[in-house]
């Protein structure tokens, strides 16, 4: 580790000389007005620039999950909600066919399954109306029809009546 001594530190154990081998170095340095001897061991120094560097490969790796994970649950949330949103564009569009398929089991597919029971029901609405409207048309289809047939055979008797009144036998 890094330690700083005074050099008189240094005097009163007996040693002129600072601690030297292979692996340390040495500084003298001076702040307000005083010397100071700072040694370190580079082996301890390799250690802690060592110990850095996994510890920031650590930290951004670290980084890098949490923002996948983070990723993947934005992605978990917002997909069923665009199908979602995906089905009920279609139906504002007239298909009432399309469905929201939702695979999850939260809030978000109970919202789904009651949109397409909801579109279901109204796919079945729309087309009991349209039998009940066939069904109208075809009341008043005949209905016209009665009106037209007692109002032609009056018509029709009319006419015989008044070809017999006239003396058209051969007609009548």
């Amino acid at each position: 580790c890094m330690c700083t001594h005074d050099i008189t530190w240094n005097r009163r154990n007996g040693a002129n000389n600072p601690p030297h081998d292979i692996f340390s170095t040495f500084l003298i340095i001076q702040r307000k007005g005083k010397l100071y001897a700072v040694w370190y061991n580079r082996s301890v120094y390799f250690f802690y620039c060592r110990f850095y560097i996994v510890f920031s490969v650590f930290v951004l790796v670290c980084l890098v999950a949490m923002v996948a994970f983070a990723i993947l649950i934005a992605m978990g949330i917002i997909k069923p909600i665009h199908n979602l949103n995906q089905a009920t564009t279609e139906v504002a569009m007239g298909n009432l066919d399309a469905r929201a398929k939702v695979q999850t089991n939260d809030e978000i597919s109970d919202l789904a399954e009651d949109f397409n029971t909801m579109a279901e029901n109204m796919k079945n609405l729309i087309s009991h109306i349209k039998e009940d409207e066939q069904k109208m048309r075809r009341a008043d289809l005949r209905l016209l029809q009665e009106q037209i047939n007692p109002h032609f055979l009056y018509n029709t008797l009319d006419t015989i009546v008044w070809l017999a009144e006239t003396g058209d036998q051969k007609r009548v």
